[in-house]
């Protein structure tokens, strides 16, 4: 279903947001959630500046209004020396078009379906693939890596390390996706948060010699997959004819070894070194369903952290989120229990789920 997807103007020789492709057009592309698409006019512009302030657009040689419900589209002519000069001309062309808005004129394009509502399931695409985030969501990290710490370290305390290394990664991540950094290997972003974390624990900094700190870096490359997943995949695929996929952060590398030593099949993974985009970047999720050949609304990811859910649904992909206790130990369950298309406590459910999506 298709929303609101471009500004038109109502007079001549005015900037407008659509227009032909050229060699010289790009397109910045700003996504936003089913229940944004009803705010008014002003309302959207303001929201639609927020993210490209903070750089939560895709780039690209064509819009992805004709693509992906949605989404609004601004066309940025000519040749600019950078993406901040991209974002610069996005942003002051939405500033341009809310004080047309105000004034009357512009208007908002509508699709004529925007306040249908499905009256059954069937109206509903059907699923085709499964998107599966990896660590944490299908593998037991925190076990693989716990092990590998030094016996020094009593057990409560390795559970803790394990699990704000962690977290130091998610933030290292997230401040790279902030910069529009390119993915870098997970085993070097592993390797400096270490030393972050070793840093604020003097106490253990002693015990990690180089060879202890490459032992534990690839003991992230070896996990055990939660003990219900292993035959959630296989009703997926074998029961309800799904494709499956790796839709992960990390390296290629790092994927082949984790599918080797959980026993985990899939029809192929998606690495974020494989897509070029970390996620929750919309190009993370847009490279991928271009390699299935599917639709946003044909495929779910299923994860256990908010953050990607997030971004998956802004590009319009079902979403269903695993409680882990491993994973968001930052967030709020009893908000995230309502963001998504369901909430599981593990995977036992989940063809049954996804089968009534």
């Amino acid at each position: 279903m298709s929303t609101r997807t471009v500004f038109r103007t109502r007079i001549d020789d005015v900037p407008i947001a659509d227009g032909p492709s050229g060699p010289n057009v790009i397109w910045a592309t700003v996504y936003f959630d089913p229940d944004e698409a009803r705010l008014d006019d002003l309302e959207l512009i303001r929201l639609m500046m927020f993210r490209v302030v903070n750089r939560q657009v895709t780039i690209n040689e064509l819009p992805m209004h004709h693509r992906y419900s949605h989404c609004l589209s601004i066309r940025v002519g000519g040749e600019l020396p950078d993406s901040d000069a991209i974002y610069e001309v996005a942003e002051a062309m939405l500033d341009y078009f809310y004080g047309r808005v105000k004034s009357g004129e512009y208007f908002a394009i509508f699709d004529s379906t925007l306040d249908q509502e499905p009256t059954t399931s069937m109206s509903q695409p059907r699923i085709k693939a499964v998107f599966f985030d990896f660590m944490g969501t299908c593998l037991d990290w925190h076990s693989s890596v716990v092990q590998s710490l030094p016996e020094a370290i009593t057990k409560d305390e390795a559970s803790q390390f394990a699990l704000e290394w962690r977290r130091q990664y998610f933030l290292e991540t997230s401040r790279r996706v902030g910069k529009n950094l390119h993915p870098e290997d997970i085993d070097i972003t592993l390797a400096r948060t270490l030393e972050t974390l070793l840093h604020q624990s003097p106490d253990h900094k002693q015990l990690f010699d180089v060879e202890t700190k490459n032992t534990i870096i690839e003991a992230w490359h070896s996990q055990k997959a939660w003990p219900e997943v292993s035959d959630a995949i296989k009703s997926l695929r074998q029961d309800l004819a799904l494709e499956v996929f790796v839709h992960a952060n990390g390296t290629t590398r790092l994927q082949l070894d984790l599918a080797r030593s959980s026993g985990l099949e899939f029809n192929m993974l998606f690495s974020s070194q494989l897509l070029g985009a970390y996620k929750p970047r919309p190009e993370a999720y847009e490279k991928g369903l271009e390699l299935v050949k599917l639709r946003p609304e044909e495929v779910v990811l299923v994860a256990a952290h908010a953050y990607d859910l997030r971004g998956a649904q802004k590009c319009g992909l079902r979403t269903v989120y695993v409680h882990r206790w491993t994973d968001d130990i930052d967030e709020d369950m009893e908000v995230v229990k309502t963001e998504f298309d369901a909430f599981l406590e593990n995977m036992e459910d989940l063809p049954g789920v996804i089968e009534g999506l």
